[in-house]
């Protein structure tokens, strides 16, 4: 090394300020991610232990009751059905079945997720949907709706009439749609519960140890980064190369 001087190049210096910050930034939000997930998991530990809820109306306090377990009573509002479209199960296509269940009070309800089917054959067959009508207890976790990347246009249907296909759940559109006040929450049916599809509930997508993993990744490469740049810019004193000469 003490042959050779650092001569840092314009563009490879631009290259390394421009994206240095950026694998730097990714890394610390990895981190932010696993703390999340890290939190959400202890949220669900402790309040799955907690005694059963049992909403006869319109709920507060949204994120206080998230991973609650509860049981509702009413009927289910069998010809407004909803799929949410995009949903994988087993590496296959699917949807994830929503019942708007109606409070036996009669003004509010909860969409009831009662779990995944697969796409049938084309876009334009959508699966068949039987639940019984007459008043019903049921139980399970409330959660909030499923969240979407990216939504490509202002609304969430992806046809009229029903059953909804929809690409994210609208609870200010279902409400004035279904008529009754549609809650931010959703009950995610127990495995146990009749008139369901498949429910292998899973907490989170990726777990904080993933997201701790992406966070290593990133921050190598960025060390990487700086690595390259170093060697590239080392070049050989010029009297040395006289010297050679």
């Amino acid at each position: 090394m003490a042959r050779r001087v650092f001569r840092p190049r314009l563009i490879p210096t631009l290259v390394v300020v421009f994206l240095l910050p950026f694998l730097i930034g990714l890394g610390f939000w990895q981190l932010e991610r696993a703390d999340e997930k890290w939190a959400l998991e202890q949220a669900f530990s402790e309040r799955g232990s907690l005694e059963v809820l049992r909403p006869t109306g319109a709920v507060n306090n949204v994120a206080a009751l998230r991973y609650r377990r509860a049981i509702l009573n009413g009927s289910y509002l069998e010809s407004r059905q909803i799929l949410l479209d995009n949903q994988v199960h087993s590496q296959q296509a699917g949807y994830h079945v929503f019942t708007p269940l109606q409070l036996a009070e009669g003004k509010t309800c909860f969409l009831v997720n009662r779990g995944w089917v697969p796409v049938g054959r084309s876009r334009s067959q959508l699966p068949e949907l039987t639940v019984v009508s007459l008043p019903v207890e049921v139980a399970g976790v409330l959660d909030a709706p499923p969240q979407v990347g990216i939504k490509l246009s202002d609304d969430a249907r992806s046809v009229e009439g029903w059953p909804a296909v929809v690409q994210w759940i609208d609870t200010a559109s279902l409400t004035r749609e279904l008529g009754c006040d549609v809650q931010p929450l959703v009950l995610r049916l127990a495995p146990e519960m009749a008139d369901g599809y498949v429910r292998d509930w899973q907490r989170v997508v990726l777990t904080p140890e993933k997201h701790v993993s992406y966070a290593v990744q990133w921050f190598a490469l960025a060390l990487a980064l700086v690595v390259i740049y170093i060697v590239v810019n080392l070049k050989v004193k010029r009297q040395d190369i006289a010297t050679s000469k």
